[in-house]
């Protein structure tokens, strides 16, 4: 059996974006918290509807 592991490259992660606006003391604008949850909580139901569990389990 062969796992391939892909990921997608970005400069940055989620903890260092949050950190950043919280290091400036600036708000993230309501769309993009509600673009990011969004997208996290599609992630998270992909992976379990294909038998993947995540950290939380």
């Amino acid at each position: 059996m062969v796992l391939y592991l892909v990921f997608e490259y970005m400069d940055t992660d989620l903890k260092k974006f949050i950190r950043s606006f919280r290091q400036t003391r600036e708000n993230i604008h309501l769309p993009t918290v509600k673009t990011l949850m969004y997208k996290l909580c599609k992630g998270v139901a992909f992976c379990h509807g294909h038998g993947v569990l995540d950290k939380c389990n």
